[in-house]
């Protein structure tokens, strides 16, 4: 059996039954390279019951973005196959450690790339910055990887398109949200109570990467006040006029307060996936995505939109007009999605790609 280490940011609370399974059918080792992501403190969300540990790593900061400059990790060279995340703020790091492997180590790459993704696309200056980071992932990693875990189809298809990947080299690691962290009585469930509320929920902290201000003003102003606008995550220092604000809430407390709402909302720039859009699906919640979205694979047609104000109307439109009888059959999709887009699914994912590098 292939002794293998899996290098990954942080141990968010999703991610933790996956890494509990790869644990109990493969030797594999497991390196943090964050203990806190901003706010969060993910060890400390729930028990942790696989091992790990922690990388050495120093950052230095770049035009206000947080940067590793250097990851420690002893026995590097122990071990068969090394799963490296496509992430940014790593990439330089990684290439040392990739430079410091021998021949017969596999690299797998865990990556979200798509063509939505590492900046948003505003200036010639950060059209550029992808460029270099597209030619650094080319040349420095993806040309010498074993394998790819995709995070969807979307991933999947800009690797082969763009990067020439050959499409059997390409895994796909559907995002499937753990069941057990959705804490939720199903028997609250009514969808005409939701469909008369008519109000939009966004969930996270409204950085400007999740474009909330743009969802909110072309809300208000093509809506005329239809449907209220809310937001659950930690407080921002400025607030957007016309949203109403819950705070930080989890667990059951969370899933109760989105009972309430008729959408979700989740208009990123660009993300790499989108663990809301499961989060709210597996209730039945019908959630609006921006094309920047990868989660957007899991969404109906008619309830994604482009980020320009006239596609987005276009949207806002349909969700004012449909009745409820669309509104319920949506939201039976929703949850039978949800259960496609399952754990299960990304387990049997790892499966098939630990008995190919063997």
């Amino acid at each position: 059996m292939s002794k293998i280490l899996l290098i990954h940011n942080t141990l968010a609370p999703y991610r933790q039954p996956l890494f509990k399974h790869m644990s109990s059918i493969s030797k594999i080792d497991f390196c943090i390279l964050e203990k806190d992501l901003g706010y969060r403190k993910w060890e400390n969300e729930i028990n942790i019951n696989f091992d790990f540990f922690y990388a050495k790593t120093r950052y230095v900061n770049v035009l206000s973005k947080k940067i590793c400059w250097s990851i420690k990790i002893s026995n590097i060279k122990t071990y068969d196959v090394i799963i490296m995340p496509d992430d940014k703020a790593y990439l330089l790091p990684l290439f040392k450690i990739k430079k410091s492997l021998n021949q017969n180590q596999k690299i797998i790459f865990w990556t979200a790339n798509n063509k939505h993704s590492l900046f948003h696309i505003n200036s010639i200056f950060n059209f550029c910055l992808k460029k270099i980071f597209n030619l650094i992932r080319s040349y420095c990693f993806y040309d010498s990887s074993s394998y790819f875990w995709a995070y969807g189809k979307f991933c999947e298809k800009y690797l082969i398109n763009r990067f020439n990947i050959k499409k059997n080299k390409i895994f796909i690691g559907l995002q499937g949200y753990p069941k057990e962290n959705i804490h939720f009585n199903f028997k609250k469930i009514n969808f005409k109570d939701r469909f008369k509320s008519k109000s939009i929920v966004f969930i996270g902290y409204p950085s400007k990467r999740k474009n909330l201000g743009f969802f909110a003003k072309t809300l208000f102003k093509i809506n005329k006040n239809n449907f209220d606008l809310h937001c659950i995550g930690p407080l921002p220092k400025k607030k957007i006029k016309g949203v109403k604000y819950h705070g930080y809430l989890n667990g059951e407390q969370k899933f109760d307060k989105l009972n309430g709402f008729s959408y979700a909302v989740l208009p990123s720039i660009s993300d790499p996936w989108g663990w809301v859009v499961n989060e709210c699906m597996s209730i039945g919640l019908p959630v609006l995505v921006s094309e920047g979205v990868m989660a957007k694979e899991m969404v109906a047609e008619k309830l994604t939109f482009n980020l320009n104000e006239k596609d987005l109307a276009q949207t806002i439109r349909f969700i004012n007009e449909i009745s409820f009888e669309t509104y319920q059959k949506l939201s039976k999709q929703c949850m039978e999605t949800s259960n496609y887009h399952s754990l299960d699914k990304t387990k049997r994912s790892y499966k098939k790609l630990l008995d190919e590098v063997r």
